[in-house]
């Protein structure tokens, strides 16, 4: 039993397992492996499982082996086998579902994703990754994008790391380097590209363009050796001409690059108040009450909305609960709802002191070199593994019982600060409510301000009935005669009428297709300026997409009583678009 064999991929991996061809590849008894692979059909037989969910059990087993092999300084070549027919034996006899979720909550603690410390050293991570984003505030304010890992928490990396990068780039996570290697005093980590043409046949080892991201003309997926003519590849460009993200086009590139230098003060600002607040934890702390506060101190609401706007572009949803957010390391923006986000499972932390109850008591056996992940440099403990940690137990009854336990408190903690989180989208929205009711009465027309500023001194020095009635007429005028938001587009994809957003989102192409319209201001735009402008370039875009567009765009403004409409240009003359007014709901463009 010397361990898998180098020369094939595993057969668990490829989906092709057999018990002879697992004992085969990992030189393990047949027996064994067939009664775990009995054990996932009959399971998967009995919940009525995919295909999918099959491999992700067989993807487990191959874990438990992965890990029976991997030399932790804990065991000898001549060991291995008998530590992988330990870990067989007990897959065999355990509930796949709760060897599944404990396996899957270790996992996150071992990436880091569950900042699973003592408070005190929670407040120093904290601390620590404000002085990250102080020493790398200029890449972040120039490119949205961090030079270096956070080689702390990876929690705070994942949800704050970036700061709304918008342009096209590679590679997806940047290095994780030691102090006072690579930037800033070294290049840059990222390249940028933006999306061109081929005018002529290129072989792909030419060196101008990145690795296989390529599309036809149809924009669908490009195979072969070469670049054919006509093709749409990325290039290498400088990051000044790098194109937006998929979701974004030019002007909210350049809208929100604008709004970074704000809003990274104002994290910095959140995120010492964190860590001031972590070191004098207690019941009462609403640390997202303070954030909320900083925040509409820097922005007003159309800033809070323009920000809340674009995080349901990055990630489906906002804090206020509009959408449904999937926040992952992939596509946080590290924008307003992520910071919320942060600040609410650290209220949480100081209100109960979930995690830190949890961190006292992790078993001895999960601390030590980890064969799952890279150690991480920022923590004073490297986690094992499940099953490397369960290898180093099994020794001694208590301390498997103890591994157990411990998973088994995780996922409690884990689904307790996720019911947390679950209210703070209201909380959100009370704050963005109580916004507006002081926006309407002081902020939105310099006129009412001023009869207000002569009404309170009068109210508050007298305190008369007269006095609170006209403050009360002040205010009533007010809510009566000032517009919030312009009539229109706002953000990315909300619309504006009689004042107030509606409440339904636009799809990003109706969106972009709506403000070029609107800003023709009833002068009917062309088919090609429309095709370039919104799916940047005027080849190829068949009519009936645009055509599709525009009666998308009537069915919106019709569910909202919008009384706008899109209706062809001149009958006879070029293909065009034209936005106008209607007092009757909007009609087709045919």
């Amino acid at each position: 039993m010397s361990g898998p064999s180098p020369e094939n991929s595993s057969p668990l991996n490829a989906g092709s397992a057999t018990a002879e061809s697992v004992a085969a590849w990992w030189g393990v008894d047949a027996d064994l492996v067939g009664r775990c692979l009995d054990k996932i059909i009959g399971h998967c037989a009995r919940i009525h499982a995919s295909e999918e969910a099959k491999q992700r059990y067989q993807d487990l087993l191959e874990d438990a082996l992965r890990a029976a092999f991997s030399h932790d300084g804990d065991a000898h070549q001549s060991e291995l086998g008998t530590r992988a027919e330990q870990l067989l034996e007990e897959f065999a006899a355990s509930d796949l579902d709760q060897m599944y979720r404990r396996v899957g909550i270790i996992d996150q603690l071992v990436d880091g994703r569950l900042p699973v410390l003592q408070i005190d050293e929670l407040a120093k991570q904290i601390q620590d990754f404000h002085d990250f984003q102080v020493l790398h505030e200029e890449a972040l304010l120039g490119t949205g994008l961090p030079p270096e890992m956070f080689p702390g928490l990876c929690l705070l990396h994942e949800e704050l790391g970036r700061l709304y990068d918008a342009r096209v780039s590679s590679p997806l996570y940047p290095p994780r380097l030691g102090p006072g290697v690579g930037y800033p005093l070294g290049p840059s980590p990222y390249k940028w590209y933006r999306w061109v043409i081929v005018n002529q046949t290129l072989p792909i080892g030419s060196g101008l363009f990145h690795g296989q991201a390529r599309e036809n003309a149809a924009g669908e997926s490009a195979e072969g050796p070469d670049w054919p003519a006509g093709q749409k590849v990325l290039a290498q460009c400088h990051m000044e001409d790098a194109d937006p993200h998929r979701f974004l086009c030019m002007a909210d590139v350049v809208g929100i690059e604008q709004f970074r230098p704000q809003f990274f003060k104002v994290r910095l600002q959140v995120l010492a108040d964190l860590a001031k607040a972590l070191s004098t934890p207690g019941r009462g702390a609403d640390l997202l009450g303070g954030c909320l506060s900083r925040l509409g101190e820097e922005f007003d609401r159309s800033d809070i909305d323009y920000l809340l706007a674009f995080d349901r572009r990055y990630v489906g949803g906002d804090a206020a609960g509009c959408g449904t957010p999937q926040y992952s390391k992939k596509s946080n923006p590290g924008g307003l709802s992520n910071l919320v986000r942060v600040v609410s499972q650290m209220e949480c932390e100081c209100r109960f002191g979930t995690w830190d109850s949890v961190a006292r008591r992790a078993p001895q056996c999960l601390k030590g070199p980890s064969t799952d992940a890279l150690p991480q440099p920022g923590f004073a403990v490297n986690w094992r593994g499940y099953f490397a940690a369960a290898l180093v137990a099994q020794r001694v009854e208590e301390l498997r019982k103890e591994l157990d336990c411990f998973c088994d408190d995780l996922i409690a903690a884990q689904e307790e600060v996720d019911g947390y989180l679950q209210e703070i989208p209201q909380r959100v929205r009370i704050w963005l409510d109580d916004s507006v009711e002081v926006t309407v009465c002081v902020r939105v027309d310099p006129r009412v301000a001023s009869i207000i500023e002569e009404a309170l001194p009068v109210a508050i020095e007298k305190m008369t009935t007269t006095a609170l009635d006209s403050l009360q007429a002040s205010s009533d005028q007010a809510a009566a005669t000032a517009r919030r938001y312009p009539e229109g587009p706002l953000g990315l994809n909300q619309w504006v009428w009689n004042g107030k957003i509606v409440e339904v989102t636009m799809q990003p192409m109706q969106a972009k297709v709506a403000r070029l319209l609107f800003a023709a201001d009833g002068k009917p735009v062309d088919y090609a300026d429309l095709a370039k402008a919104c799916w940047g370039h005027n080849e190829n875009v068949e009519d009936g997409t645009i055509y599709k567009q525009g009666n998308l765009l009537n069915e919106y403004f019709r569910k909202h009583k919008v009384p706008l409409k899109v209706a062809p240009g001149e009958r006879g003359g070029p293909r065009q678009m034209i936005l106008l007014e209607t007092e009757q709901p909007a009609i087709s463009t045919e």
